[in-house]
């Protein structure tokens, strides 16, 4: 994706991550910048930036789970599959590819606010926002209560803010 769409002109949020990708697409704000456009309808967009980062980020399960979303919306039925397969080839529990193949897609496969992802929790916690991050964490724990990996990291997460809330006061 060369220019920012029209309507995208105006999101001061996306504005951000695509700077940030246009500078380095190698960056991680690929996912809720996808997410974003898909969300606005850019369903083609949002693919290419997405096939694009995943060169850069194989192993992005976040990253394929949005494109296999993005082909399903775009009626390319095998390659949504493909990418399903691969995810249960390298996280054979992960229960949202699980649920794809059990049932076919009736929703997004990513939640639809898109600072709702364990990136962007990563991301916040980074940045020393911990308590941004345990908010997304909780968020995410309360779609998949059996994720195991979500709820170790609010407990890490929970750890770091109560440790930065002692050497505040």
């Amino acid at each position: 994706m060369e220019t920012v769409p029209e309507a995208m002109q105006n999101n001061p949020q996306f504005l951000r991550y695509f700077a940030t990708w246009r500078e380095n697409e190698a960056s991680i704000v690929f996912v809720p910048m996808a997410e974003i456009l898909r969300d606005a309808g850019y369903l083609e967009e949002a693919c290419q930036v997405c096939e694009k980062s995943l060169e850069h980020h194989p192993d992005s399960i976040s990253g394929r789970l949005l494109l296999a979303s993005l082909y399903w919306g775009l009626q390319r039925r095998a390659d949504a599959d493909r990418l399903a397969r691969e995810i249960l080839e390298r996280m054979p529990e992960h229960p949202e590819a699980i649920r794809y193949l059990k049932n076919g897609l009736k929703r997004p496969l990513r939640a639809s606010d898109p600072l709702h992802t364990a990136t962007m929790a990563e991301i916040m916690v980074k940045q020393g926002a911990f308590g941004d991050a345990v908010q997304v964490l909780r968020s995410l724990l309360k779609e998949d209560p059996t994720n195991r990996d979500i709820r170790h990291r609010l407990a890490e997460v929970e750890e770091m803010l109560s440790g930065e809330e002692k050497t505040v006061t």
